[in-house]
C-alpha cells in the first residue's frame, strides 16, 4: 500500500502529527509513504528528520494565504505530476488546514480516497470562530473517512462518512533527567497557544495558591490575563517556541500544568508525556481518554483547591516510567491501518459532489 500523508500547515503540532505518523506508518510491512509539508515547516529544519518528498509553498501571513490561493493552479499541477510519477492508494491528511481543498481536488483527478484526522469537532475560542467551523466541516465531509482521536470528540461529530477512532500517541523527545532529580523547588510549566479554553484564569487562581518556593514558568504566544502578571515569582513568556527549542523547555520543566475548561486532546500533553515528564491536567473533554492511566499523570477536577493538592503531592511521587513513544505510534498506525482496511477504502467510489478524473 502506498500512503501519501500530508499537512498545509508550517508550525505546531500539525507538521510534527504528520512526520510521526509518516515514520510509523513506513515502519509497517507492506507499506510505502511519502511525506507532503510546506518547504517552510519549522519540524523540517531539525537534524535527523526523515525525507519530505513533497514539499511545497506555504504561506505566513492573510497576504500570503491570498497569493498561494492564486498560485493553486501551480500548486495542483505539481501535485498531480508527483501522484502521477508515485500513485499512492490512500492520503492521509494529519490535520485541517486552509490548503487542503488544493489537495483534495488533486487526489479526487487521480481516484485517491482520502483520511482527514479530525482533532477537534467544532474550533476552541480563539481558532477562527464559525467561518474556521464551517471551512474544516466542509472538507471533513469532503473525505473518504475521518479519524479522531478521542470518541469525545467523535461523539460531536456527524459525518456521512466512516469515522474511525485512533488515540494520541505521546511525541518521542530526547532523554532528560527524571523530573525533580535537580534537587531543587518544584519546577511547573504551563505552555502552549493562550486560547481562552485554556481558561488561564483558573491557572492564575491556582498558582495563588502555590507555595512560594516553587518555581513557575507561563509560555505561550496570546493575550496572556493580566491576573498572572499579579502574581509573585512567576515569569512569564509571551513567545512562539520553535521546534528545536522544545527538548529543552520539557528538560527545565518538573510537572506540566493543564488548567483546560474544554478540551479534545493535547499535543502539549503528549510531548510531556514523551519527556518523561508529571502532568497534572482537569479532567475534561477527551483529556481523561488521552491521559487515563499514563504514568505520572494526575487528572483532577476544574478547580485550584485540586490542582495544587495535586501538584503538592509530586516531590512524594516517583517519577514516572519512560514510555516508548516510537512503540505507541506504531500502534496506532496498525490501528489506523486495521479500521482503514476494514472500510476497504481503496474501493470506495469518488463522492459524486467531487470533481471528476
Amino acid at each position: 500500500m502506498r500512503i501519501l500523508v500530508w499537512h498545509a500547515g508550517r508550525r505546531g503540532a500539525g507538521p510534527r502529527f504528520a512526520m510521526e505518523l509518516a515514520l510509523a506508518l513506513a515502519g509497517r510491512a507492506g507499506v510505502a509513504v511519502q511525506l507532503a509539508l510546506p518547504d517552510n515547516a519549522d519540524i523540517l529544519r531539525l537534524p535527523g528528520m526523515r525525507a519530505c518528498e513533497m514539499p511545497f509553498a506555504s504561506y505566513a501571513s492573510p497576504v500570503g494565504f491570498l497569493w498561494r490561493w492564486l498560485c493553486a493552479p501551480g500548486l495542483l499541477a505539481r501535485l498531480d505530476r508527483a501522484l502521477a510519477a508515485w500513485p499512492a492508494d490512500l492520503a492521509i491528511c494529519t490535520m485541517p488546514a486552509l490548503l487542503d481543498p488544493i489537495f483534495l481536488h488533486a487526489l479526487r483527478r487521480r481516484g485517491i480516497p482520502a483520511v482527514m484526522i479530525a482533532h477537534d469537532a467544532r474550533p476552541h475560542d480563539g481558532d477562527g470562530g464559525a467561518l474556521r467551523a464551517a471551512w474544516d466541516r466542509a472538507m471533513l465531509r469532503r473525505a473518504d473517512a475521518v479519524a479522531v482521536l478521542s470518541r469525545h470528540v467523535g461523539a460531536m461529530l456527524r459525518l456521512p462518512v466512516p469515522v474511525l477512532h485512533l488515540s494520541h500517541p505521546p511525541f518521542p523527545m530526547p532523554p532528560a533527567p527524571p523530573p525533580l532529580a535537580h534537587g531543587g523547588k518544584l519546577r511547573v510549566l504551563s505552555f502552549g497557544r493562550i486560547r481562552a479554553y485554556k481558561d488561564l484564569r483558573l491557572l492564575a487562581q491556582t498558582l495563588r495558591l502555590a507555595p512560594k518556593n516553587w518555581d513557575i514558568r507561563v509560555v505561550g504566544q496570546g493575550a496572556m490575563p493580566a491576573e498572572l502578571a499579579t502574581i509573585p515569582g512567576i515569569r512569564l513568556e509571551n513567545r512562539f517556541v520553535a521546534e528545536a527549542d522544545l527538548p529543552a523547555l520539557f528538560a527545565w520543566a518538573d510537572v506540566l500544568l493543564l488548567t483546560h475548561r474544554d478540551a479534545s486532546q493535547s499535543g502539549v500533553a503528549a510531548m510531556a508525556l514523551g519527556a518523561g515528564r508529571f502532568v497534572v491536567a482537569t479532567a475534561v473533554g477527551g483529556l481523561p481518554e488521552q491521559l487515563g492511566g499514563m504514568p505520572g499523570v494526575f487528572l483532577c477536577p476544574p478547580n485550584p483547591e485540586a490542582l495544587v493538592a495535586a501538584l503538592r503531592a509530586l516531590p512524594a511521587t516517583p517519577a514516572p516510567a519512560r514510555i516508548d513513544a516510537p512503540a505507541a505510534w506504531a500502534a496506532m498506525a496498525d490501528a489506523l491501518l486495521t479500521q482503514i482496511r476494514a472500510t476497504g477504502l481503496g474501493r470506495l467510489p469518488m463522492r459524486g459532489h467531487d470533481c471528476p478524473r
